[in-house]
């Protein structure tokens, strides 16, 4: 094939305007002729939707293709006629005037089987030189836009392209949503759920009483053994002390008021009068006071000498305990249980946050628990959704104890009400 003159193209698109299908019709042949005389004018560049709109179509300067779609729908309505116009064996070796689906470019190509039997003489129009061609589907462009335009030519068509876009989107916004979603997960979700659970310890009145345990109050037994070795000198535990390190680092990066008193030196009038945290079970003479009425309760037992902590619930088979008696040695001890509880005590009126072991191991674990954020991921796992917004929040955590020291601590039970 040699070419396609400008005058042969002319003459084609008169025969198909003189078709039927598109004299019935005002749209179909202004449409059809504005982009082939461009192409004959040597103006490709301006056959744009935008273009056709305003020009074709009389649509106003301001005009926007992706809220009026008429340049799209015409198009398509004229890609079908010609289709239909082709078909009819009187017009089968007439030249073909296509626009291929994606543009509104349109191609000039003789067919086939009628290539062998035309010859052109004369120049091709420069306007045409790039368009001639036997195949409707390949318009070389030259460098590096040609090589990008054939490598990705499946993005021609537009629901191609808003497939491609769509699913490109999805894969950057997957990139940045997942990561974020694990370090919320991990990192800020954790922090948020223990400032909620401190947040009444701090902002209820202008201060925070600390209620520490005196093993002046422990059992009988080794109270008259203690008076003797420690002349009767008020004495708080190592393990309790490690505790109360933890609660008052909480309450000082918060820049909250407190005091710290032992449990023997404090009144009912103190705890009614500012929220309060209560650290040990039975060396504390407060903790059984505030805790009654409670879900979870510690009980002495004489016989053993054991702190039992007891589920009122079901008291029957809800029980934990250290796994020695208190006359042993604190070596002794494999395993340990710990109650946090975050209460408005009916005793006192007050919030009050009573974080309590049955064994020393117990007391470490539990004051761990509430003061580390990486352990209130373990939540998640047992409390309803809403639990921070309850009054009434009351969770047992275990520990593993290995030469007198305790491991890390492990939700058991969360109870919110």
């Amino acid at each position: 094939m040699k070419g396609i003159s400008p005058a042969e193209i002319q003459e084609q698109l008169d025969r198909i305007l003189a078709w039927s299908a598109f004299q019935n019709s005002r749209r179909y042949p202004r449409f059809l002729k504005f982009i082939v005389n461009k192409v004959l004018d040597g103006a490709v560049e301006e056959i744009k939707e935008r273009t056709i709109g305003i020009a074709v179509f009389d649509r106003p300067l301001n005009y926007e293709p992706a809220t009026d779609p008429v340049v799209r729908l015409v198009a398509g309505e004229i890609r079908k006629r010609l289709a239909q116009y082709y078909v009819q064996p009187d017009h089968e070796y007439e030249l073909r005037i296509e626009i291929p689906p994606g543009s509104y470019v349109p191609l000039f190509r003789w067919p086939q089987h009628a290539a062998a039997e035309s010859s052109v003489s004369g120049e091709i129009h420069p306007a045409l030189e790039q368009l001639a061609t036997s195949e409707p589907s390949v318009i070389p462009i030259p460098g590096l836009r040609g090589e990008l335009l054939h490598r990705f030519a499946w993005l021609r068509t537009r629901p191609q392209r808003l497939w491609f876009f769509a699913a490109a989107t999805m894969l950057v916004v997957l990139s940045v949503a997942v990561p974020a979603g694990a370090f919320w997960w991990t990192h800020v979700r954790p922090r948020r759920m223990l400032n909620a659970f401190w947040a009444p310890l701090l902002t209820n009145g202008p201060s925070t009483l600390i209620c520490i345990g005196d093993w002046t109050n422990i059992a009988p037994a080794l109270h008259d053994a203690l008076n003797r070795t420690q002349q009767g000198i008020s004495y708080v535990g190592p393990y309790d002390l490690g505790a109360l390190a933890r609660m008052v680092s909480i309450l000082g990066r918060r820049d909250r008021e407190f005091s710290i008193l032992l449990s023997n030196d404090v009144t009912l009038t103190d705890l009614r009068s500012e929220p309060g945290i209560l650290i040990g079970s039975s060396n504390n003479r407060w903790t059984p006071t505030v805790l009654a009425g409670t879900r979870f309760q510690f009980r002495f037992e004489s016989g053993t000498n054991r702190t039992l902590l007891v589920d009122t619930q079901n008291p029957r088979t809800a029980i934990w305990t250290n796994a020695a008696d208190s006359s042993q040695s604190p070596m002794s001890v494999t395993r340990d249980v710990g109650l946090i509880a975050r209460i408005v005590s009916p005793a006192t009126g007050q919030i009050e946050l009573v974080v309590a072991g049955a064994g020393q191991g117990g007391t470490t674990a539990a004051s761990e628990f509430i003061t580390n954020p990486q352990y209130f991921k373990q939540i998640a796992a047992y409390a309803p959704w809403d639990w921070e917004n309850r009054n009434n929040v009351e969770m047992i955590v275990t520990t593993d104890v290995i030469n007198g020291r305790s491991g890390p601590p492990h939700l058991v039970h969360f109870d919110a009400r």
